[in-house]
């Protein structure tokens, strides 16, 4: 559930996207979308209970950022 809701919430972000992007806004999300897509990161996805948390809480620190906490994803 977690990481359909993780990445539903990477192809809306990818969607705002347009050429009038701002250049610090298209790199905070490409950095979302990265860490998520990463196995290896701070919390190994595929080997821990809390593996995705790590990648919850990149992207909704990149939501707050971006004024969208309305998307915040639910970490359990």
């Amino acid at each position: 559930v977690l990481a359909r809701s993780l990445g539903k919430t990477c192809v809306k972000l990818l969607a705002t996207v347009d050429d009038d992007t701002k250049p610090e806004v298209r790199q905070a999300i490409q950095a979302a979308v990265r860490y998520l897509i990463l196995e290896d990161d701070a919390e190994s996805d595929m080997d821990s209970v809390i593996g995705l948390d790590d990648d919850a809480e990149v992207i909704n620190a990149v939501l707050a950022f971006l004024g969208r906490e309305d998307w915040t994803v639910q970490i359990r």
